[in-house]
């Protein structure tokens, strides 16, 4: 047998802590959130950051950051064979080529095993929706989450820098682990039929020893109302079941205790029952879980007069052993503070399943004269107080940066024939660009050591800092610069007179252009030539 007594093991195996994200029945659901525990072959799915030794889900979340190393999805089993396989598989919904799967993994599982699947991040993870589905026999949960791309922050204007080590672009997650922490197992079969039940609240484990043939049924009840059935097995069994107090005529906002019992109702030992009443629920003290979703998309690049429709997944089902309050409200601030648009809602009402997870619509209009950036903040509150704040920013202006890698040389002629030197330069470059179509930004150049004739003489060149302004059009980016600091060894050709504009070939998010720059003063000669070679990500 796999089930005797109730050790610390074991306790944290049946509280599990699990938040099951969306579920289905093969129909393709879609929608984010969580459905009550029951008693069929796959008792709960949730996506995590981790799981435990025990079994438990570490951080349950619908939402993950681009920088975290895994995502874990797990699994409660419930009433199957021994030895039945359970599926998990990852799909990315909206990647570069549209829904793409990305692995699978199977898992030989029992009734009462916690099954674990997980995604490796290499370097960043890719943003975006995932589906994990999880199936066994003919069952099928789907976990939905996502990925949140990182906030945009626009860079300081700060001077030396130089050029950054690539940051690897972000990817699905790969495959990794997988397995079972199984149910603990008897350390000897019984010799005598035993039905037994180990419980928390309202999650308990309940099975029969050395029953044989007989026939059993798994009850529960709160006060004196009638016992209401959660199956039926024959012989020895492990079966994990959840009680809904609102299915027993009690109430789901109330701390009243669950009874539970296993009963041989046919066979050589009939009416032989075991009968266990749990402590009662917890108070809900979790706050609830939200899920930020928009069109245009988180990051994007808005105007003034833009309307943002966002739609925000709230989820107050953090524990299938506690009391839920539900979802009292959801709101939408600036990062002032100020109100933009909100729901609160009536309650909570007892057994009213909808105050649990609640899918709301809410819009922003993007003002006149907008900042560069705007930060929206939602927060998700839950009946007794405790909440969850989620935000998105949306750049009202494109950002283009790149570099620019020229070589400036200096040239004068003297009596004993030309003396030159010339120095490498690696220029990054920042060019903010709003809806009007100007340009403003600026370039900060970083010099290698000069490389001079062998009779030519020449200071260290500076540091140099350049301000741009321009504009940019569907084809091209026109660049004008200004003198802030440094200057040395053909750099001034960007802008002292007669210095042209800049322009840039543009090719959608892209623009990459030549620089070729020479000019002669008396017996002086400055060259400027290289490349320049800018990218936007949301442009």
């Amino acid at each position: 047998m796999r089930w005797t007594t109730l050790s610390a093991r074991s306790a944290m195996v049946m509280l599990l802590v699990l938040v099951a994200c969306s579920t289905s029945d093969g129909s393709g659901d879609s929608n984010r959130g969580t459905d009550a525990a029951d008693s069929g072959p796959i008792m709960f799915v949730v996506s995590a950051h981790d799981v435990d030794e025990d079994g438990v889900a570490v951080d349950p979340a619908l939402e993950f950051a681009n920088d975290d190393r895994q995502i874990s999805i797990v699994a409660l089993v419930g009433d199957v064979v021994s030895g039945s396989t359970l599926k998990v598989a990852w799909t990315w919904l909206d990647g570069p080529e549209g829904e793409q799967l990305l692995f699978e993994h199977e898992i030989e599982v029992a009734g009462g095993d916690v099954a674990y699947s997980t995604g490796l991040a290499d370097g960043l993870l890719a943003a975006g929706d995932y589906r994990a589905s999880v199936s066994l026999g003919e069952s099928t949960r789907d976990a939905l989450f996502a990925v949140r791309p990182t906030a945009i922050a626009f860079p300081d204007l700060g001077v030396g820098n130089s050029r950054p080590v690539p940051v690897k672009e972000g990817a699905p997650p790969s495959s990794g682990a997988s397995g079972t922490i199984p149910a603990p197992s008897e350390s000897a079969p019984s010799a005598v039929c035993q039905p037994w039940v180990q419980v928390t609240s309202l999650l308990a484990m309940t099975g029969a020893n050395g029953c044989g043939e007989n026939l059993l049924e798994v009850t529960a009840w709160v006060g004196g109302h009638e016992p209401f059935g959660l199956g039926q097995a024959r012989g020895d069994f492990i079966k994990p079941v959840r009680a809904d107090p609102c299915q027993l005529d009690g109430s789901d906002l109330e701390a009243e205790p669950v009874s539970y019992a296993v009963t041989v109702i046919s066979g050589p030992d009939e009416d032989k029952l075991f009968r266990k009443q749990g402590p009662a629920p917890d108070e809900d003290t979790d706050a609830p879980m939200a899920y930020w979703s928009s069109t245009p998309s988180r990051g994007a690049q808005v105007s003034a007069g833009d309307v943002i429709a966002i739609e925000i997944t709230a989820d107050d089902r953090t524990s299938v052993d506690a009391i839920v309050t539900g979802i009292a409200s959801v709101k939408i601030a600036t990062e002032s503070g100020a109100e933009v648009d909100g729901w609160d809602f009536e309650g909570p009402i007892a057994c009213d399943k909808d105050r649990l997870r609640r899918v709301v619509s809410l819009e922003y209009q993007v003002p006149e004269n907008p900042p560069e950036l705007i930060k929206l903040v939602a927060t998700v509150t839950d009946y007794l107080g405790p909440e969850t704040k989620v935000e998105a920013t949306y750049p009202t202006v494109g950002l283009w940066t790149g570099y620019m890698d020229v070589t400036g040389g200096l040239t004068v002629f003297t009596d004993d024939g030309p003396l030159g030197c010339t120095v490498v330069w690696e220029f990054t470059v920042v060019l903010f660009a709003p809806s009007s179509g100007e340009l403003h930004g600026y370039a900060e150049g970083i010099p290698e050591p000069p490389v001079c004739d062998e009779f030519a003489e020449a200071g260290d060149p500076q540091f140099t800092r350049l301000g741009i302004t321009g504009e940019i059009t569907p084809d091209q980016l026109t660049l004008r610069f200004e003198y802030k600091q440094g200057g040395s060894f053909g750099i001034s050709l960007l802008y002292l007179a007669p210095a042209a504009e800049l322009t840039v070939p543009r090719i959608g998010n892209l623009a990459t252009g030549e620089i070729d720059l020479t000019q002669v003063v008396s017996i002086e000669t400055d060259s400027l030539t290289g490349r320049i070679d800018l990218g936007c990500d949301d442009c």
